[in-house]
């Protein structure tokens, strides 16, 4: 997709791993009771993830971060560059794509480029999803 697409704005897995529901947010939702499916799911992606990862400290919502993408462009700081899709049939970078952030290179007037996040305001992504998921204005 990548390779064939234009302009396209990615949301990489190393910028949604930050995006942490932690049991304290969870707890809280469920206490508002606006949904009772929230903290069965939370929980069991907290715990998915705390078996990979004892430090983690919450759930990464990555979909829901993405989604936060087409509304809120604000919340992230892109940069533009070309992707590339490692074509191996075999091994752990067969697939991967791969941007060169390297400040110096300069890359080839026709190179596709895509808009990727980078980082992203977790202050401003925890006000918008405890005001969605409860009801309430967080700011």
């Amino acid at each position: 997709m990548l390779t064939y697409a234009n302009n396209l704005t990615i949301i990489p897995l190393n910028v949604t791993d930050h995006a942490i529901v932690t049991p304290e947010m969870v707890n809280y939702i469920d206490y508002k009771g606006k949904t009772k499916l929230a903290k069965p799911l939370l929980d069991y992606y907290y715990a998915f993830y705390k078996k990979r990862n004892p430090q983690i400290k919450g759930s990464p919502i990555h979909d829901a971060l993405t989604l936060m993408a087409s509304i809120h462009n604000e919340m992230f700081t892109f940069k533009t560059l070309p992707v590339y899709i490692v074509t191996a049939y075999e091994g752990i970078q067969r697939g991967q794509s791969i941007a060169d952030i390297r400040p110096y290179i300069q890359f080839e007037e026709t190179a596709k480029k895509h808009r990727i996040a980078f980082f992203f305001d977790y202050p401003m992504f925890f006000n918008e999803f405890m005001s969605i998921m409860t009801g309430e204005a967080f700011k």
